[in-house]
């Protein structure tokens, strides 16, 4: 997005909207400060971040969670398994990642989030 500066680790969405409550921090700095300083708003509403998404260079590994929970570890071929997983969040850079993440599913499967 042009004149937006650039924040390492985070991304524009596209969107612009009202701030809520507890956004426009970023490392405990207000990053509406900055974008009120450049111009950056648009009636009111801000340009909306959010944290970008590692993912692995072709030929190297990823883990995610099969249809049973389990960890598994896949290379990255940018097939379309691939992008899915990626699309929906079932894609991790650790196999710990990818193990707390198999946590919170079970949790949430039991109701005890």
């Amino acid at each position: 997005m042009k004149g937006l500066p650039i924040i390492e680790g985070w991304e524009y969405t596209g969107e612009w909207r009202k701030a809520k409550d507890g956004e426009g921090y970023i490392n405990s700095a207000n990053i509406f400060s900055v974008w009120n300083e450049r111009g950056c708003t648009s009636a009111g509403k801000y340009p909306i971040l959010h944290r970008k998404r590692w993912r692995a260079e072709s030929g190297e590994h990823y883990y995610y969670l099969d249809t049973y929970l389990e960890v598994y570890k896949s290379r990255e071929d940018f097939y379309v398994a691939d992008c899915l997983r990626y699309q929906v969040g079932n894609y991790f850079q650790t196999k710990k990642e990818a193990e707390q993440a198999r946590k919170r599913v079970i949790d949430a499967l039991k109701g005890e989030e």
